[in-house]
């Protein structure tokens, strides 16, 4: 990770992270959780589905006149894996081992405000903006079709698009 504040109102940061995540495929949560699998299946060891193994991020904080503040954002990262499933919902091969998504790219801007006020005797700072993420409208499906046997299998589809949106933080 390299951090540069050139001047007092610019910080720019950009990170490299090379990861592994391994572990056991039947969680808890995967049963029990707030969308429970209804299916239980023998547990297999081998990559969580949110393992990104390459991930590029770039961020600052530009200062504007008038206090705004702009904030790019740029994340570049492998896509996760997925599995291949028959027409009964059973795995082929090892589970999340069939393919991975295609790279995800997303350039997100905030133009953002200050807003200072005190609550008892405490300050309090609350950055008000405009959010747009993924300008530039990069396609980064969120669905793959996994059945195999499907004219479409392997096919991407679902992705966002670009979204606007008004964003606050709190910082005490």
């Amino acid at each position: 990770m390299l951090r540069w504040n050139p001047t007092e109102s610019i910080s720019l940061v950009a990170s490299y992270v090379r990861s592994r995540v391994f572990g056991e495929l039947n969680d808890y949560n995967q049963f029990f959780g707030n969308n429970p699998y209804p299916l239980i299946r023998p547990n297999q060891y081998g990559p969580l589905p949110n393992d990104a193994p390459n991930r590029v991020l770039f961020w600052g904080i530009l200062g504007l006149p008038y206090k705004l503040q702009f904030v790019p954002i740029l994340d570049v990262h492998t896509g996760f894996p997925y599995s291949k499933l028959d027409e009964n919902w059973n795995y082929i091969g090892a589970r999340d081992e069939a393919g991975r998504f295609p790279t995800f790219a997303s350039l997100d801007l905030k133009l953002q405000y200050p807003f200072h006020f005190k609550y008892r005797g405490h300050c309090i700072e609350f950055l008000g903006g405009l959010k747009v993420i993924d300008i530039s409208n990069h396609y980064n499906p969120r669905d793959v079709q996994q059945y195999f046997a499907s004219p479409n299998y392997g096919v991407f589809y679902n992705s966002v698009g670009r979204l606007w949106r008004l964003d606050g933080d709190f910082d005490f």
